[in-house]
């Protein structure tokens, strides 16, 4: 009579246990290696004093492998050249303060190395995420200065058309003696000046919107030494030498 083994003939078959165990093994390997590495690194750090981020003094301080995950190993190897940090327990646990610390040690370790070397030890480059950093923070002061730029153009707007209107504003009736009158010519165009007994000077000049276009007979009326009422619109701003338009006169006797 033959016999034949069916065992693995069935579906689900008996897993092998052998492989199972191999790969236990394995794995009991590669963390015993891992805290050998530890515990020489441990040896010849001290877990106490000055913070490596904050610079804070602590009575106790974690040692954290700045390449975490499949790197975690390479950063212990690596603990000369700064890839292992004492941090106090804030700055370990703060996850803006940990990825920061990749991109500076990096920087730190391309002062005397390259970069392909530090890719070799970790696989990647971190300054490429810095460079999208300060895109972003550059991106947010353009906007920024855009909208400063933005204001001064509206401001500068808003005076030019204020400056425009002004002298069809602010209506006065006053009472004025001439104490001197002139013309004073810019380029190729002439403004009437006037001067009063007070010491304030005024213009004469034609207002297209109020249908005023006898600046110069109004400019010719005007006698030294005369009292006049004057109808005035607009102020005077001595830095952008502007006055106050003369739009009406009556001679007091």
């Amino acid at each position: 009579m033959i016999v034949t083994d069916l065992s693995n003939s069935f579906y689900p078959y008996p897993k092998n246990k052998q492989e199972k165990k191999k790969s236990k093994t394995q794995i009991k390997k590669k963390s015993n290696k891992l805290a050998k590495l530890e515990r020489q690194r441990d040896k010849k750090i001290i877990k106490y004093g000055e913070c490596e981020y904050c610079h804070r003094k602590f009575k106790h301080l974690d040692p954290h492998e700045v390449y975490g995950g499949s790197n975690r190993k390479r950063s212990i190897e690596n603990t000369e050249n700064g890839f292992v940090k004492m941090l106090c327990r804030e700055c370990h646990s703060n996850e803006k303060i940990v990825e920061q610390l990749k991109i500076d040690t990096q920087k730190e370790f391309e002062k005397t190395h390259t970069r392909e070397e530090f890719i070799k030890i970790v696989g990647k480059s971190y300054l490429k995420e810095e460079k999208r950093m300060l895109k972003s923070e550059k991106g947010a002061i353009e906007i920024v200065a855009g909208i400063i730029l933005g204001i001064i153009i509206l401001g500068m707007l808003g005076f030019g058309i204020y400056c425009a209107t002004i002298d069809y504003q602010n209506e006065k009736t006053i009472e004025i003696t001439i104490k001197d009158k002139y013309i004073k010519r810019y380029n190729d165009s002439d403004t009437y000046l006037v001067v009063s007994e007070d010491g304030e000077t005024y213009k004469i000049e034609d207002l297209l919107f109020k249908g005023k276009f006898n600046s110069t007979d109004l400019y010719n009326q005007l006698e030294i030494g005369k009292t006049y009422k004057i109808t005035t619109t607009g102020i005077r701003l001595q830095f952008f030498s502007m006055y106050k338009n003369i739009n009406k006169i009556e001679k007091i006797d």
